[in-house]
Order: structure tokens, then C-alpha cells, then sequence
């Protein structure tokens, strides 16, 4: 599971919804549950990950996640190991297109 430290508020992050969708219990019983969980806006591929069903309440103790609950997935990262995105003009790109979709159309620009 994750780390039990605190978070870091320099780090870079990105927080989605999810849903508990089933617990599921292992073949070897000294193993932990695993609980699956729905990411919202992932990739149908990649939607589904399934991680140890073993939080830690604010008094330290074990607790489980129900199926069918609500959960954030944070996923952070640090710095060092981030770039910065190059930023898109979106009304550039699209002028841009809607130029060659007339000459390929066959409509003649204005003059």
C-alpha cells in the first residue's frame, strides 16, 4: 500500500474520483483482500486497479474500505521527475484546420 507519512504539499498531484467495485479475498488466506477499485476518468484499459484493502485511521489503526464506496486516487509525484507542458492554443490550431478543410473542400478563400 502507500506510504504512511504525511503528504507532501510540494509534490505535484492529481486527485480522481473512484468506486470500491468488489472486494476480492485471496486464494492464500495470510494474504490481504484486495479491493477494486473504478478510477473515473482513466482509460477504459486502465480503469480498474486493485490494491491491499488496509487503510490507517487517523489513530493509526487498520481499517478496510467497503465495496461500493467513494474513494479519491492521489497520484503525486516528485518534482525532479516532472516537466512542464507546453502550452496549447486551441483557436490557433483550429483556425488552422478549419483553413485546410475549405481548400480541401474545394471553397476558395477570400481574397
Amino acid at each position: 500500500m502507500g506510504s504512511d507519512s504525511a503528504k507532501s504539499n510540494d509534490k505535484p498531484s492529481t486527485t480522481l474520483p473512484g468506486t470500491v467495485e468488489k472486494i476480492i479475498k485471496p486464494i492464500d488466506p495470510s494474504e490481504a483482500k484486495k479491493a477494486q477499485i473504478n478510477i473515473e476518468g482513466a482509460e477504459e484499459l486502465y480503469r480498474d486497479i486493485r490494491v491491499d484493502n488496509t487503510l490507517k485511521d487517523e489513530k493509526g489503526e487498520e481499517v478496510a474500505i467497503k465495496e461500493g464506496a467513494r474513494v479519491d486516487v492521489t497520484i503525486e509525484a516528485y518534482k525532479k521527475d516532472t516537466t512542464k507542458k507546453a502550452k496549447v492554443s486551441y483557436g490557433f490550431r483550429a483556425a488552422l484546420w478549419d483553413a485546410r478543410s475549405s481548400d480541401s473542400l474545394g471553397v476558395s478563400r477570400l481574397q
